[in-house]
């Protein structure tokens, strides 16, 4: 059994839910290498809707692929609003999964976009809406990651939607004083 890498994966996952009408977003490591900061990575970190009803049919795709999930951890993560883990039998790869819970999700969600990256069409969240949540998050390698996409998206970012959001979670602060 061939052992497969992060964008097979991501084109596995991606794949189905695209094909699946599951509204999904790509975020973490795959994103700040798509907005200028590449970084490894040994995992997908993915936004996703994923009606109760649909939860049986994913399971049955993710075991019939190699991956290892328990039905009942995604029912309960959903539930609890927390996070399930999907470990990939062929490799040393994860996929960190969680739902849309909260106003930043629910924000950064509404503003996803569709890329092409590596070969790959799937969604992501915006320049804009991965520094806020890394400046929400706030450790020193998230506050590190949010300048390196500022510095590296500056050009393209919609300031006034930066502020406007980093005013709505209370980090303006943070952000004038790391980015400016």
């Amino acid at each position: 059994m061939k052992e497969r890498d992060v964008f097979d994966i991501l084109k596995l996952i991606t794949r189905y839910l695209n094909n699946g009408d599951i509204p999904y977003m790509i975020v973490g490591g795959i994103t700040l290498a798509y907005h200028g900061l590449p970084r490894t990575t040994e995992d997908i970190d993915i936004l996703i809707f994923l009606e109760r009803s649909r939860i049986k049919d994913f399971v049955k795709f993710l075991k019939a692929n190699d991956f290892e999930v328990d039905e009942e951890d995604i029912k309960s993560a959903f539930s609890e609003k927390s996070h399930f883990t999907i470990f990939d039998e062929r490799s040393v790869f994860r996929i960190d999964v969680k739902g849309v819970y909260d106003d930043l999700d629910k924000d950064s969600f509404s503003r996803r976009k569709k890329i092409k990256f590596r070969n790959l069409s799937f969604y992501v969240n915006t320049a804009e809406d991965a520094i806020v949540a890394k400046l929400v998050f706030g450790s020193p390698r998230d506050l590190d990651d949010a300048k390196g996409i500022f510095e590296r998206q500056k050009g393209n970012l919609d300031l006034n939607y930066l502020k406007k959001q980093c005013r709505k979670f209370n980090i303006l602060d943070i952000f004038e004083r790391i980015m400016i």
